[in-house]
């Protein structure tokens, strides 16, 4: 999931201010994406590699990678991150069936994917607890 947040990052960048408009970052990050300005795109090519960079900390955490430097600490803080950013969003989704605005349902169905991803995080760390620590000793 965070490898494919980070290709909704890039592609954003290829597909300028209608990408930014649709993810409801705002009219005037679209405005300047529109009008080529190189700040929204660093911003979101730094967005798109910090969430690769949570994917290989994912992969490794699952075994598929070498150990990451503090895997089991950089997991947690990616989850709870991930968990606490989606949870901003919990009265957006208990409102869903009063409102029909599509940028409200967006805004809401973003939440809960992060809210998701978040507590994937954290499960597979909890269920890995044990293995996380032997993978982190020198």
């Amino acid at each position: 999931m965070s490898a494919g947040v980070a290709l909704v990052h890039l592609a954003s960048i290829a597909i300028g201010a209608p990408a930014y408009r649709y993810l409801g970052v705002g009219e005037i990050i679209a405005d300047l994406a529109r009008r080529g300005s190189p700040l929204v795109a660093m911003v979101s090519a730094v967005l798109g590699l910090v969430s690769a960079m949570f994917a290989l900390y994912a992969l490794s955490g699952a075994g598929v990678l070498r150990p990451l430097p503090l895997l089991r600490t950089g997991l947690v803080a990616i989850g709870l991150g991930h968990a606490l950013s989606g949870a901003i969003g919990i009265p957006q989704i208990l409102q869903l069936g009063a409102e029909t605005r599509p940028p409200a349902f967006r805004s809401a169905v973003f939440s809960g994917v992060n809210l998701t991803i978040g507590l994937l995080y954290l499960i597979g760390v909890a269920r890995r607890w044990k293995a996380l620590s032997i993978m982190g000793a020198p």
